[in-house]
């Protein structure tokens, strides 16, 4: 499998794990919501 889609696969499995986190309406911990802005820059 190539890098490029080897990313592509891990970046859609941690999107959609993200999307039942969202609709489970779990909370972050302030620990994790601090590392938002290195992951989400704007």
């Amino acid at each position: 499998m190539d890098k490029e889609l080897l990313e592509l696969t891990i970046a859609a499995f941690l999107h959609d794990i993200g999307n039942i986190g969202q609709r489970a309406n779990i909370r972050l911990s302030q620990e994790t919501r601090s590392l938002e802005r290195f992951v989400c820059p704007v």
